[in-house]
């Protein structure tokens, strides 16, 4: 663990449109957590500069290039241990940049179609391994343009503002149906990297806290010879994380008080008799800002089962 209880084997991926801070945010937030960063490598793309001169001829081929290079990088990040944080998700691509080309006529259907489907067979499967959480980065459209601008790309200055505007629709209406993962919302203008880099401070909390929260539960009331399993999974149009020990369990009547402020299941079953009873009470709210649920599901001397539900916006 690091000072702010986030697992150091976690893995956290920022998305967000073009400009609006993604790299700032991950060098930052690594150099935080002590975690290592991920890069999309932009100064070896052998097809940037020619996609943005060229729309139609090389939209195809930078999406191939982007899939295998993020999907090699996702594969490093999990057989490293993970400990990272990623500038930009693997996610992005097949519903805002290739689909708007493939729209736009700048991309063909057959090539978006063939597209789609190796991203369906290499990327939405149950054996690739997901992040933790991602971080959306929010913010207006005249603050993307100026960013932009600040930074000083030839190729991203020239492009016609029309597409940005585009691109920058597109990923509101992604981020609002994003269901491979929980997602936390950030906006850009809630932090200040530059001035005030601890003010990053109170996001890595709230991340933090959940997870912590529902594993130190598990941990305390678990016998030591049991294990804790931590799962997340997509149904449907939700994303769900459960966390199960295999411990004492909660009485039917201590359920019905275990996210109450102070309420704590009989200590004298627990392996820590610490503790404020305030642990899931300040979870349940954070998740419940998040637009989220927390329910658990537990039977005496069987062991409990915590369950996180995000919900997709309509």
């Amino acid at each position: 663990m690091n000072n702010y209880g986030i697992p150091q084997n976690a893995v956290i991926t920022i998305a967000g449109t073009v400009g609006v801070g993604k790299s700032t945010l991950t060098q930052a937030l690594a150099d935080k957590l002590n975690f290592k960063t991920s890069f999309e490598n932009v100064d070896h793309n052998p097809y940037l500069d020619k996609f943005y001169h060229n729309f139609e001829r090389w939209s195809f081929h930078l999406q191939i290039y982007f899939l295998a290079e993020r999907f090699k990088e996702q594969k490093r990040m999990f057989e490293y241990g993970g400990g990272f944080v990623q500038d930009r998700s693997i996610y992005e691509d097949v519903d805002i940049f290739a689909k708007m080309h493939e729209e736009q006529g700048t991309m063909s259907a057959d090539d978006y179609h063939t597209y789609y489907e190796l991203f369906n067979a290499m990327v939405m499967t149950p054996y690739f391994p997901k992040p933790d959480v991602l971080i959306y980065l929010e913010c207006d459209y005249d603050e993307v343009i100026d960013r932009i601008q600040q930074r000083g790309r030839d190729m991203e200055i020239n492009t016609d503002p029309e597409y940005w505007k585009k691109l920058f629709k597109r990923y509101e209406n992604w981020i609002n149906n994003f269901n491979a993962c929980p997602v936390v919302r950030l906006n850009i203008n809630e932090y200040d990297i530059h001035e005030d880099v601890d003010s990053l401070d109170s996001v890595i909390d709230k991340i933090a806290q959940v997870i912590t929260n529902l594993l130190s539960n598990a941990i305390n009331y678990s016998t030591n010879d049991n294990k804790v399993i931590v799962s997340v999974y997509r149904e449907g149009k939700k994303v769900n994380l459960e966390i199960q020990d295999f411990g004492i369990g909660i009485s039917a009547e201590e359920q019905k008080h275990i996210f109450e402020r102070f309420y704590r299941v009989d200590k004298a079953r627990s392996r820590d008799s610490g503790g404020t009873g305030l642990g899931l009470s300040i979870t349940k709210h954070i998740v419940e800002s998040h637009n989220g649920r927390i329910s658990v599901i537990s039977r005496l001397n069987e062991g409990s089962t915590f369950k996180v539900t995000f919900f997709d916006e309509d």
